[in-house]
């Protein structure tokens, strides 16, 4: 039982499709409870409790959804409050409470999605399906970079040659497009550079192969299996149960589709978390043996 960041980049992605493909699509607000709930722990267990203010920001966010909903939207028969002739009911509330959910829990699933899915790894994803696609953007990722700095050379030179002393427009647009050229010039004559040396190493003249460092074992086909079967129940009992209703009234059907679905979702979410506290764990051990 690993980590999502030590599985393979196939397996993780697969966890963060389903889990934010689910949350993203069906409006269920114990859907979207669940989701947030996992995602916040999953992020704590993570990261602990650094940078609270991002916390704070995103509460903010969710407490302005929630609210303005019912100021926009005035659906629904349970009339809380009337603010002149707008009426502001508790199934608007709801909803909007159940949009912010999902919104807040794809926020924080993404947060981690963008430190477990690094570039290596997408590249190597990509690779395995097109070997020439992740070359040229591997290629393309590498000469950002290298222009930016580029572009701040030139700017410096230009600086000690007595330009941008004016603090006008005028001189900043004219002074840019004098970088602008020169950089387009460097890096048309670095593409030709480099496009010539690919082809002096035989690059073309047999079909391309990909080299990753990443390698799908039993193990993570298995933990791929298990994400299938726990998406595919989720769906399932969405499907096959009522759906949850926010107007004109609250409707909220309970049976067995409707339960398989939430514990499925439910385990679905917390797989990370559990593995992240085996692995922690178990180092934990090892390390109190030496």
């Amino acid at each position: 039982m690993r980590s999502l960041e030590n599985v393979s980049p196939l397996a993780a992605l697969c966890f963060f499709s389903f889990a934010i493909g689910t949350v993203m699509f069906v409006k269920n607000p114990i859907i979207a409870t669940l989701s947030l709930a996992f995602a916040v722990l999953y992020h704590f267990i993570r990261n602990g409790a650094k940078n609270m203010k991002s916390h704070v920001i995103t509460l903010v966010f969710f407490i302005v959804i929630t609210v303005l909903n019912p100021f926009f939207y005035h659906n629904g028969k349970t009339v809380l409050i009337v603010i002149g002739n707008m009426p502001v009911t508790l199934e608007a509330l709801i909803y909007g409470a159940s949009s912010a959910e999902a919104v807040v829990a794809v926020i924080y699933w993404f947060r981690a999605f963008t430190s477990i899915m690094t570039e290596d790894k997408l590249l190597s994803l990509i690779g395995a399906v097109s070997p020439k696609f992740s070359l040229m953007l591997s290629t393309v990722l590498r000469f950002v970079p290298l222009y930016l700095r580029r572009a701040k050379e030139c700017k410096g030179a230009q600086r000690v040659l007595g330009m941008y002393k004016e603090d006008n427009i005028v001189d900043s647009v004219r002074c840019g497009a004098s970088v602008f050229s020169s950089v387009s010039g460097w890096a048309l004559e670095n593409g030709i550079t480099t496009a010539d040396s690919m082809s002096a190493r035989g690059y073309g003249a047999a079909r391309r192969t990909s080299f990753s460092l990443y390698r799908s074992r039993a193990g993570d086909f298995i933990l791929i299996a298990v994400l299938a079967a726990l998406f595919a129940s989720t769906v399932a009992g969405v499907v096959i149960g009522a759906r949850f209703e926010f107007y004109p009234a609250i409707i909220s059907p309970v049976g067995a589709p409707n339960i398989i679905s939430y514990v499925s979702y439910g385990l679905l979410c917390l797989l990370p978390s559990v593995c992240e506290i085996y692995e922690v764990s178990k180092w934990k051990y090892l390390e109190s043996k030496i």
